[in-house]
This record gives structure tokens, sequence and C-alpha cells, in this order.
């Protein structure tokens, strides 16, 4: 019997329209989903079969609760997730980390991969700033924790996976969103999608405009997107385009006394010279997807980003800017050579050219040249996927073979330095089992790398440290998925046993001295499980609760650093429980919206003789959806954040050192209670 493939609309009144792709000889389920929240997968959709029968842990979230979301936080996105943890210190100072992965990095996320689609947006150094992106423009978030995302880097944080919508033909899409909040705080979003026959295009305008909760705290982000896809019979060319233009103030971390005394002041060093940074950020990106028929699929990407920058800091000046270029292919076949093995393979090759120069801080004026260095970042990559279905078992075999170098020039001294790093072989083995009914259960255990940021890879002089580590690990996961209740209950839980060795620690010499030292190993070990429950009472009254639950339990096995032996002590910054309760009624053309948070009390220094006190946070939201004309609606929301005005620290510093005679500042003062409105007009054609 012959094959057939094409494409296949499925749409039904009340429903979200869906396009996708079919295959004659394979079984297609169609179900129906309530679009309003998240929903939980298994790993990621490399091949045709579904997610939820691949092994590891995989978390998705919908467009539908990113667009609720107020001033484009991507940290209200991500706590929503077990095993995932966004703190943030204010607009611009963000971190993210997964099952304790990355919460030594001081101001930004780190060890965790970021793709918008096929493309890279992490730079040479492992670093990732997805808060300054318009949120509104991914159709899906997709999150792995852990190494287990072997075909894109097998680091030990995992995946965050940006998706872009689809081409939809013969439609035009025009939304603009604006919201006014506390603070001074100011929103406008605007988004056009035109789309005709088998080309679309997705324009994205964004700023974002807040006095701050603190003194020193102005922020300005304005931001452009442009997303063009062109299909070609079953293949399709697509290009990407993305710049930011981002002016704001650093307020920094607060001590201990000033946190409970006066959480709105800024560190008075920062604001004595109104320490603030200056950015542009220019992305671009094309890719061609080609059907190889015979179920082969190819896939290439080129990618770039533009980065300058300056910072004023009370200790120096720092002036930098960075050009990266990249390519990353890959072939995949479906019943490779006519088996029931599904195969993938590929490669990924990254450059970047940063260079940095530090100036003295003269009362907020640039002094006299500090340094000067320039910096060549090299990674390359290859993978390879095998995937294997017998009977109800699905075994994976997974290879990720990495290599990465730094290399420093220091222009004033003429003298160089370099990290040629050893080999990275990351295996990673994986087997689901689909029982009759609609359980999953599944086993995995893969290796993973971490490689040292910025200030992590640096000697105390500037240069690159020549004996540093990558941070490596091993990941053991068991767990289990399921529908029930005729698929109104969903829950997913898993068990997660991680030894890194080789740990990565920050440390700093003077107020101006950034560098990274290895330092013993830790286990991390955790549970983790989600449960979402729909249901409707009534055609028009429905409802929506999610619970999300993550217990940690992080500890040094063996660590000594400076003459203090740390063995033993529970891993800073890792709270050991955290809950995230969430649930939406919609009546008619109306919705009350929400949602609990609790983050456990945590230590956050090496002796765990500091703790951030656990805290409490309770947000609600109406809304109320308005027929304008046509398919023309309009949407107002209103919410209160943080109802029980807790006052809590919604991110710390790690380690935080003290200079002179003054208290370490470990603590960012969280936002007090706090209101938005938010209006949204929306036109379909």
């Amino acid at each position: 019997m012959s094959v057939l493939k094409g494409a296949l609309r499925i749409q039904y009144t009340g429903y979200e329209q869906v396009d996708t792709n079919y295959i004659s000889n394979k079984p297609l389920l169609i179900y129906l989903e309530k679009i309003s929240g998240m929903h939980v997968f298994a790993c990621p959709v490399i091949f045709y079969a579904p997610g939820n029968q691949l092994p590891g842990n995989y978390t998705e979230i919908k467009k539908t609760y990113i667009s609720q979301q107020f001033n484009n936080a991507v940290a209200g996105v991500m706590n929503t997730m077990p095993g995932v943890f966004m703190q943030s210190g204010a607009l611009n100072t963000n971190r993210l980390t997964t099952r304790g992965i990355g919460n030594r990095s001081p101001f930004s996320t780190s060890k965790i991969k970021v793709y918008l689609d096929d493309i890279p947006l992490t730079n040479g150094i492992g670093e990732s700033t997805i808060e300054d992106l318009d949120m509104n423009l991914f159709d899906k978030i997709k999150v792995i924790k852990g190494p287990g995302a072997t075909p894109y880097g097998s680091n030990l944080g995992g995946l965050v996976h940006l998706l872009t919508p689809e081409v939809i033909n013969d439609k035009t899409r025009a939304s603009v969103k604006t919201s006014y909040g506390s603070f001074g705080t100011f929103v406008t979003s605007n988004h056009l999608a035109l789309q005709k026959g088998k080309s679309g295009i997705l324009l994205s305008q964004q700023y974002v405009y807040s006095d701050g909760f603190r003194e020193n705290n102005k922020y300005n982000n304005l931001n452009f997107a442009g997303l063009y896809k062109q299909r070609i019979k079953q293949s399709s060319l697509n290009f990407f385009i993305n710049h930011i233009d981002l002016d704001a103030q650093i307020p920094s971390s607060l001590n201990i006394i000033d946190f409970e005394n006066e959480p709105r002041k800024a560190a008075d060093n920062w604001a004595g010279v109104m320490g603030n940074e200056r950015y542009k950020k220019t992305q671009l990106a094309s890719s061609f997807i080609g059907d190889l028929k015979n179920n082969n699929l190819f896939k290439l990407a080129l990618f770039s980003t533009f980065y300058n920058a300056y910072e004023l800091r009370p200790f120096n000046i720092l002036d930098d800017k960075s050009s990266l270029f990249g390519l990353r292919s890959s072939f995949q076949s479906e019943e490779f050579l006519g088996t029931n093995l599904n195969f993938l393979a590929g490669a990924e090759l990254v450059r970047e050219n940063y260079d940095w120069k530090t100036f003295e801080t003269n009362g907020g004026s640039q002094g006299n040249e500090l340094n000067d260095y320039e910096e060549q970042r090299h990674i390359a990559s290859m993978f390879s996927q095998f995937t294997y279905k017998t009977g109800r078992s699905l075994l994976e075999f997974a290879l990720n073979i990495q290599k990465i170098s730094y290399n420093s020039f220091d222009r004033n001294s003429q003298t160089e330095s370099s990290n040629n790093f050893d080999l990275a072989v990351n295996p990673k083995l994986g087997w689901t089992y689909l029982w009759p009914s609609s359980t999953k259960s599944y086993m995995s255990i893969a290796h993973g790398i971490s490689q040292p940021n910025f200030e992590e890879s640096l000697l105390p002089d500037g240069g690159i440290n020549p004996d540093i580590k990558l941070e490596k690990g091993w990941s053991f996961e068991l767990g289990q998925r399921g529908n029930i209740k005729e698929g109104k209950l969903y829950y997913d839980l898993s068990y997660y046993r991680m030894y890194v060795r080789d740990m990565l620690v920050g440390q700093r010499g003077n107020e101006d001295q950034f560098y990274g030292v290895n330092a013993g190993s830790v286990l991390m070990e955790g549970f983790e499980f989600l449960i979402s429950h729909k249901s409707s009472w009534t055609n028009q009254l429905f409802q929506e609760t999610t619970l999300a639950y993550s217990f940690n339990h992080h500890r040094f096995i063996d660590f000594e650093h400076e003459g203090q032996d740390y063995s033993d002590n529970d891993l800073p910054g890792s709270p050991p429980h955290r809950v995230n309760l969430r649930t939406r009624l919609d009546l008619r053309k109306s919705h009350l919206a929400i949602e609990y948070n609790f983050t456990d009390g945590y230590p956050v220094n090496d002796g765990n003789t500091v703790y951030n006190s656990s805290y409490q946070l309770l947000n609600i939201s109406v809304g109320q959806k308005i027929k304008v004309s046509g398919k023309s609606k309009a949407e107002i929301t209103f919410g209160i954040r943080n109802l029980l005005d807790e006052k809590y620290a919604s991110m710390v510093q790690v380690n935080a050192s003290s200079f002179g005679n003054n208290l370490p500042r470990y603590y960012y003062p969280g936002l007090s209670r706090n209101f938005f409105v938010t209006f949204r007009f929306n036109f379909l054609s």
C-alpha cells in the first residue's frame, strides 16, 4: 500500500484551529483540550512519536497562559513549573535555575540552553537573557530539566525551548495590548500576523517602562521582532530578527539591616554613582527545513548575535561588545532503513568574539582605562539520537560530544591566555513503557556538563584561567504520567538524583575582581509532581486547577575551600519545598484567576549560617471579554499581586562578599502589594 503524506487542518466551533501533517500508515490521535493553561508532556517531539511517550521530564506552557502575564514577566510563567525556580531582583536582573543548577550565577541565567525553534539564543559563555524577549511572540514554551536534552547540548540545567506559531493560510491577525501598573509601570505590546497562501509574516513591537519599586530602579526596554515563514511544498524557509534596546538603572542587593528596614532603597554605593546599564542587542537567523521524502528530514540554521553594552558600576565601568556566528544542521529519519528505528544526527558550531574594557569610576563619570581584553569562544558539538519501539516499550539512546575553548588577549600587556577544555562525551539512555491505559512510566540516565560563565572563567587579573574545568554530572530519573477520569485529571510524578563533580564556584577577591574555582562535588535529589484538573459544570462554566510541588535535597558531598570544610552542608540557593497552586474559573465571557506560591526558607551561603526566610505570595485577577464587531474582540483584566503584602526577598546573591566594614548584601527585596490593569484588542480576518 502506498504511503500518503499531506497537510491536515482540524477545526471545530469553540476550539482552537490546529494545522498538522499526517502520514496515512500511522495513527493520528485527535482529542479536545481546553487551552487555558499548562499541559505537561514527556520529552522534545523530535520524532513523530507523541511527546508524552518519550523518556524524561518535559513541561509545556501554552500561549494562552503566557499572554496573561503582566509586564511580560517571564518569571511568573516559569515559576508555575515543578523543579523550576526563576528569581527576579529587578526587571533587568533575573536568574533561572532548574533543580538547583545555575543558582550560583551572580546576575543572570547560565548553565541552561535557550533555543528559538532550532536557533540557539544562548551566548558563547553559556548565558541567556530570556527576560528581554517579548513572550507574546511565542506559541509555546517548553522546558526540559537536567541533561536529558542531548540534541540541544546536554547542559546540566536543561533546555528552554521557545516555539513560534505555525503559518495558518489566509489569515490576518492583529493585537494591541496595553497595561498600567504600580510603581509607574507601563507596557504596550503590538503584534501583526499577515498570512497568505504558503507565506506568513509576524511582526512584534513591545515597550516596557517602570519607575521601579526601589530607588535608582528605572527601566526602559524597547523590543522589535520579525518572523517570516515560507512553505515550499513540504519544506519551509524561515527568517528571524530581534532587536533589543535596553536602558535600566541598577539598585543592586541590600544587607540584612537595609532589607528589613528600608527595602525600597538602593545599595548606597550603587545609588552614589547612579549605577545603570545600557545595551543594544540584535539577533539574526535563517533556517531551512527540507522534506527529503521517505520520512527523512533535513534542517539547517544560520544565526548571529550582535551586542554592545555599557555598565556604570561603583567599582568600575564595563564597556563591552560581542559578535556571535553559528551554524546548526541535522538529519532525521523515521523508520530508518525500513525498521522501527527513528534516527537523528547533527552538528552545531558557534564562534563568539568578545571585547571588554574597564575604566575607573569617578563619581559616576568615566576615568582612566584599567583593562582592555579581546576574547574568542568556540563551541563545537555533534549529536545523535536513536529511538526504537518494541511492543509497548520505547528505547532511546543519545550521544552528545562537545568541544569548548576560550582564548583571551590582553591588549595592554600584549599577553595571551587560554583554556582548551577536555572533550565532553555525554550519553543518555532512556526507556518508556506504554500501559494499556493512558499511563506512561519512564526511566532515564544521562550525563551532562556546564561551562564556566564569564566571572567563573577568569583569573583575578582578568585573564582566562587555564585550570578551570567544566562542571560535569550524571542524572538518574524515574517517573510516571497519565490521565484519569476520562482525561479530566492529569498527573506527572518524577524522582531525580544527580551527582555533580568539579562544581563551579564564583569568587570575588576585591570588589572589582571576579574569578572562579572548581570546588568539590554535590548530590542533588528530589521529588516533583504536577496535578491538573479540568471540569465544566455547564456549557458556560469551566474550571481548571493546577498544583505543582517540588521537594529538593541538595547537599555538598565533598567541598573544602580556603580552609573551610563545607561537606554535608545544604547547597545554598535551593529551597527544600516549593508549591504553586493555580485555579481559574471561566463563566461566559468573564474569568477569575487565583494563584498561590510558597517558597521555603533556604541557606544563601556555603556555611549555612545565613538564610533567606520562607514566603508566600497570593495573586488574583478578574477579566471580562467584550465582542466589538465581527471577529474583533476586546478584553480588560484587573489584578492584584502579592495581595497579602508579604515582605520577602525575590532574589538572593549566593555567597555575597563584604568589603571594608560593610555587611554582605544578600537580598533583593520583592515587590510589595501592587496593582495592574490590562486592555487587549484582537482582530482576526
